[in-house]
């Protein structure tokens, strides 16, 4: 009898310990969900902060599984925000207790994730041992994993060649290219095109580098993420540069930098987002840190009661002291990390006022010409640039630009091409010669700017209002538009010539028409066409042009015209802000 009520004893012990470990593995799971609805709308902090909660009962239960499961999940939100470095810890956690385990499929895709996360932060080494740990882990799962395989063959193959191990690459690439080919494996197929054209054209194969990138392009522009796109775009544009293909290497070089830019913007928010999360989250446990402080003190108050009054005194004065001491340091902390935020505001706003301080002061208009600018800047430092110069009694010369991208590195762009500008306004002493002096900016930027991808996109106006003509030469930028008042008539000037900054030679050319009273110069940046509504609309061509004739017939008054076309493209917009500075400029004879 005593037996048998210690083996019901043991029993029912066993089922609640088994109930008990139920609940605490629903309860990781319903943690888990609430943290992938947080990501799925973008709330970064909430969404972190509920799988770090669900690690940490995930380990207190020893839930092996669910570790890796909830691991995965916090390097894969790193990795969404780029924080490759904090991503490798949690993949590398999940791979340690999926080493000791028999799930290979698992096992291999967290390899072939620490191998990538080391490829972007430039730790090739590192990420040799796990890309060929990963490959030699899905060869013995072939071929019902044939996609995951090429994939980590793919990147392999990349690594290979950066590592000037050309055979090598060769040959893992190869590998890729047949088992993706007899699987019609699509996807697969075009990035493996990619590893071939990387490896020769790191072997100066242009035109083998060539024939791969071209198969790689559709297949990429069909299913590709922007940022893998956008390096299919940049080694487009090396292959065909180096091959001297420059129409196409523009072709490939514009894509590129649009994505980039997209993609630039992209990433400052989302950076933002994951420092302020991981910052809030770290206040919170600084918070709570303090308040199980402040809590024991309280208790050990109460433990002291019974003791002598004067010596629980000072020990409880003693523990208050300690709190405090700690909440002032982090005081302290946080107000140190206010004065530096407000110091980089405070240099982003002297840069802004520096950047300004390049555009005119104040527009011409005087007896003989109007000349009338307008910038709003998508960020405190624009990339767009005008200005004008008087040459002498008949002749004026105007400066209209978009830098690539925007912000700090456009307004130093900018700042490059005004004082070469500035430097060589003697040119046109006894010229009209707009061609020279493009092509001094070019050796300028090119002389002063060693990063790759960035540029400038300029249009020179010489206006000569004896001669009553218009001289000008336009690299990267909009067509410029005429305007005629007796036949409301609006014109384009089409010329289609490279930004400065990435190419040494360039065949620049100038152009002269008539430009008599009566005509109205209109020039813009790009920022105004790509302004976007709500519904992803943009704002266009077309749509500017209509606005100007509308406008101008209307009335030529320059500020009220300027005013109406940016309040046009804000109602446009519906209050979405403008992700590109929005430049306008106007210029007539009198």
């Amino acid at each position: 009898m005593r037996y048998s009520l210690l083996f019901i004893l043991f029993v029912g012990c066993s089922s609640l310990l088994q109930a008990q470990d139920s609940l605490k593995t629903q309860q990781v799971e319903q943690i888990l969900l609430a943290g992938d609805g947080f990501g799925k709308t973008n709330d970064v902090q909430k969404a972190l902060q509920s799988y770090f909660d669900a690690l940490r009962l995930a380990e207190e239960n020893g839930d092996t599984w669910l570790t890796v499961r909830t691991s995965r999940k916090i390097g894969d939100l790193y990795n969404l925000y780029y924080r490759y470095g904090e991503a490798i810890p949690y993949y590398k956690k999940a791979y340690g207790i999926l080493k000791q385990s028999d799930s290979l499929t698992i096992w291999a895709s967290v390899t072939n994730s620490i191998a990538w996360n080391h490829i972007k932060l430039g730790q090739i080494d590192s990420a040799l041992v796990y890309s060929e740990e990963s490959v030699r882990t899905y060869e013995l799962l072939q071929p019902s994993h044939t996609f995951q395989y090429c994939i980590a063959l793919e990147s392999l193959g990349e690594i290979y060649s950066l590592k000037n191990s050309f055979d090598q690459a060769e040959q893992v690439l190869d590998l890729c290219m047949r088992l993706a080919s007899e699987s019609n494996l699509e996807i697969a197929v075009g990035f493996t095109h990619y590893g071939l054209a990387f490896n020769a054209f790191n072997q100066k194969n242009y035109s083998k580098a060539k024939y791969h990138i071209l198969q790689c392009l559709p297949v990429a522009e069909k299913y590709a993420t922007q940022q893998l796109l956008a390096d299919v775009y940049k080694l487009s544009y090396e292959i065909h540069r180096a091959l001297s293909l420059n129409n196409f290497a523009f072709q490939q070089l514009q894509h590129y930098a649009l994505l980039k830019d997209k993609i630039h913007s992209e990433d400052i928010e989302k950076k933002a987002a994951i420092i302020n999360a991981n910052y809030e989250i770290q206040k919170s446990k600084d918070d709570m840190k303090i308040l199980s402080q402040l809590n024991a003190i309280q208790g050990l108050e109460i433990q002291r009661q019974g003791l002598i009054r004067n010596f629980a005194l000072s020990g409880l004065v003693g523990f208050v002291l300690i709190g405090f001491l700690f909440y002032s340091r982090i005081r302290a902390k946080r107000k140190f990390e206010r004065q530096e935020l407000q110091h980089k505001i405070d240099e982003l706003e002297q840069a802004r006022k520096v950047q300004l301080s390049l555009l005119p002061q104040k527009p011409i208009d005087n007896e003989v010409v109007e000349v009338r600018g307008k910038m709003i800047t998508a960020t405190e430092v624009g990339g767009d640039y005008y200005d004008y110069f008087q040459i002498d009694e008949n002749r004026l010369l105007v400066a209209f630009g978009d830098a690539t991208g925007h912000g700090m590195t456009a307004g130093i762009m900018v700042t490059i091409a005004k004082v070469a500008l500035l430097n060589n306004l003697g040119r046109l002493k006894d010229s009209n010669d707009l061609v020279s002096i493009i092509n001094a900016i070019n050796d300028s930027i090119l002389g002063s700017v060693s990063v790759k991808g960035i540029g400038l996109a300029l249009q020179l106006f010489l206006i000569d209002s004896k001669q009553k003509t218009l001289t000008f030469t336009s690299c990267g930028m909009p067509f410029p538009m005429i305007y005629n008042v007796r036949e409301h008539k609006l014109s384009t000037l089409e010329m289609r010539q490279p930004p400065l900054g990435f190419f040494k030679q360039m065949k620049i050319g100038q152009k002269e028409v008539p430009f008599i009273i009566g005509q109205m110069l209109i020039v813009s940046s790009d920022g105004i066409f790509e302004r976007f509504n709500l519904k992803k609309e943009e704002y266009g061509f077309e749509r500017f042009s209509n606005a100007t004739e509308t406008q101008l017939r209307a009335s030529m008054d320059f500020d009220l015209f300027l005013n109406r076309i940016f309040q046009d493209a804000d109602d446009f917009s519906e209050d979405t802000p403008n992700h590109d500075d929005m430049t306008a400029l106007c210029a007539r004879l009198k």
